[in-house]
């Protein structure tokens, strides 16, 4: 081969890695039906996945403790962007798509749906202080105060804001205090008076978070919905929809005026 007149070359690095940290928080007591639905999640399309657990600590110290590592393994690696963190709780049965659906709305915060462990049906929803969602369509993406924090997907640079713009404190374990649980704690109100508060650790963070412009909303789509499993009764809630979900395959709402919303081949293989 003889010499060129001239050579030119570019040469262009790889795009940086974008992983999710997918954190399941437990006690230890994880039912083989979790172990199905975790199975069967599909994870996003050009994205890495780390799984962090944390066993044994209460559930406000065990989500600090996860976000903490997910910083860590980040920092670790600079060439990888970490984009958020997928919580996952163990009693919670996620549809296989849950992840991909909550992330497909680019938001900072936002979860899919489920159900407090109660005989009435109750959605894991806060519209204002202290009081549940009055009514809900199912497919809507619904803006509240607060959820629960069982299938959420949360972008990592609401934990970076909090932590860097705020003043967290730390909890026992000595990581930044994103999550707590209050139980009867004297806080200052707006006025700067002394009240008696009680939060659980998810109300807590999106009270946080919102005091920085952050919207908490729920997904309320078949692929974003999650069956909340009881592993002693061994059964899950809503549970006239998990009733009707094992006998007939199918799932419904009561809608407004007797209407009603019936999931059936969407629900893919839910459970």
């Amino acid at each position: 081969m003889g010499r060129a007149e001239a050579i030119e070359y570019s040469g262009f690095d790889h795009k940086r890695r974008q992983v999710i940290a997918l954190g399941v928080p437990s006690l230890g007591m994880v039912p083989l039906r979790w172990v199905k639905s975790f199975y069967e999640m599909r994870m996003p399309t050009n994205r890495g996945v780390v799984h962090i657990y944390c066993e044994g600590k209460e559930v406000g110290d065990a989500r600090n403790d996860i976000v903490a590592r997910a910083l860590d393994w980040q920092a670790q690696r600079p060439d990888t962007d970490m984009l958020g963190v997928f919580f996952l709780d163990d009693d919670v049965l996620p549809h296989p798509e849950a992840l991909v659906k909550l992330m497909s709305h680019n938001r900072a915060i936002v979860s899919g749906l489920y159900f407090m462990k109660y005989q009435v049906p109750t959605p894991l929803v806060l519209m204002d202080e202290g009081h549940g969602v009055v009514s809900w369509r199912p497919g809507e993406v619904l803006e509240c105060a607060a959820h629960g924090m069982g299938l959420t997907y949360i972008a990592m640079e609401v934990f970076k804001r909090l932590r860097d713009e705020t003043d967290l404190g730390v909890d026992q374990f000595g990581n930044p205090a994103w999550f707590k649980t209050l139980k009867d704690e004297h806080v200052l109100d707006a006025r700067g008076q002394r009240v008696i508060s009680n939060y659980t650790e998810d109300v807590y963070f999106l009270k946080r978070a919102q005091a920085l412009g952050y919207q908490p909303a729920v997904d309320t789509s078949a692929q974003a919905f999650g069956w909340h499993w009881h592993q002693r009764e061994r059964r899950a809630y809503p549970i006239k929809q998990w009733a009707e979900w094992t006998e007939k395959g199918t799932i419904t709402w009561d809608g407004d005026n007797g209407a009603q919303v019936v999931w059936g081949s969407e629900l893919a293989v839910v459970a």
